[in-house]
């Protein structure tokens, strides 16, 4: 798959592991995860899934931080990224990724659903990237997400620097994760 998959976490070993479980189910070949715990209290086991990096900030840094962690270790054609409060559909992965590659888009969004999440368009039409994929090269050159912004945020400006880029970011509607709503929702990062 030439993929890289960043997750920041924060207090949701169970939701997390709920995640991994899915992408495993999803990729294969060439591909690695990265999972950023920002400084959880929480113990997480990732043992035994193959491929993953894990890192643990030793202070807690925020969840724009904590993604560009994951961004800059990234070391495939393609970075996808999650949050740890999605649930996968069934070939969610491998359907997202195949769009990227077929169409003129240079980044695509999941169709997320659940808690209000159902669209994630600007006013304009135009999709800002909260859980999506991107190539690494598209990534390098308009920068990672922004660092000012502690805990949301980063995504949305991100997906400005795209369009201005004169990058087009399109969504999947085969690639379906849904957004669920537990504790500590706003989390990453937030204590």
């Amino acid at each position: 798959m030439n993929l890289s998959i960043v997750i920041p976490t924060y207090n949701r070993w169970v939701s997390l592991k709920n995640l991994l479980d899915q992408i495993y189910e999803q990729v294969y070949g060439n591909f690695e995860v990265i999972v950023i715990n920002d400084c959880s209290n929480e113990y997480y086991n990732v043992k035994g899934y193959k491929n993953l990096v894990y890192i643990k900030n030793e202070v807690n840094l925020g969840n724009n931080k904590s993604f560009n962690i994951g961004f800059k270790m990234a070391s495939k054609e393609i970075v996808l990224w999650l949050t740890d409060d999605v649930e996968l559909y069934p070939n969610a992965i491998p359907n997202i990724v195949n769009y990227l590659r077929a169409s003129d888009y240079q980044a695509v969004v999941f169709y997320i659903y659940g808690n209000g999440w159902e669209e994630t368009r600007f006013q304009d039409g135009r999709f800002f990237v909260s859980v999506g994929a991107t190539y690494k090269k598209i990534m390098d050159e308009v920068g990672y997400w922004n660092e000012d912004e502690r805990f949301h945020g980063g995504d949305v400006d991100w997906s400005k620097r795209v369009w201005d880029a004169g990058y087009k970011i399109g969504r999947c509607d085969e690639a379906r994760v849904k957004h669920l709503l537990l504790p500590h929702h706003f989390a990453v990062g937030q204590k």
